[in-house]
């Protein structure tokens, strides 16, 4: 219990000053799910959807500057209620791993721009998720296809990533 409320902080203080993208940036209009979704994000700054109580959901849908803006309340809410997070947190890893197959079209604009504290963030976030499946028994510790090539991505950013 600890160690998830030291990834919590460490998650807020590395994401605590990042502005708010233009609305613009934020809202996806390519159809009414990803309309809805970005009526649900959109409105409100990362950390106020953070303590939202209920469900995250669509965040594929988001754009990928909503993604990025939004990744440490997803990370937080994955962390904070791993059961009601349900699927979002295997999505949630999945979309921090990148495509085996080199296509980068989706991924590579929704996981650039990260400083290193914030690469550090997400790695931490990665090991919690491998302990959470570790506690698990029977769990599959590579269930989304490549959760060690997710943390060695994350790493290797953190790595080239400016301190900002």
């Amino acid at each position: 219990m600890q160690a998830s409320a030291d990834l919590l902080r460490r998650i807020e203080s590395a994401f605590a000053d990042v502005p708010q993208p233009p609305p613009d940036l934020l809202y996806n209009t390519h159809c009414i799910e990803c309309r809805e979704v970005s009526d649900f994000f959109a409105v409100r700054p990362w950390q106020a959807v953070a303590v939202l109580t209920g469900r995250i959901i669509g965040t594929p849908l988001l754009t990928a500057e909503a993604w990025r803006y939004y990744l440490p309340a997803i990370l937080i809410w994955c962390v904070r209620d791993t059961a009601a997070a349900d699927v979002l947190v295997e999505n949630t890893v999945s979309q921090l791993t990148p495509p085996a197959d080199g296509e980068s079209r989706w991924f590579t604009p929704r996981c650039q721009g990260f400083n290193v504290l914030q690469c550090n963030a997400i790695v931490a976030f990665l090991d919690w998720y491998r302990a959470t499946l570790d506690e698990l028994a029977g769990q599959d510790p590579e269930p989304v296809g490549g959760l060690s090539s997710a943390r060695a991505y994350w790493v290797n950013q953190s790595t080239q990533a400016t301190a900002d």
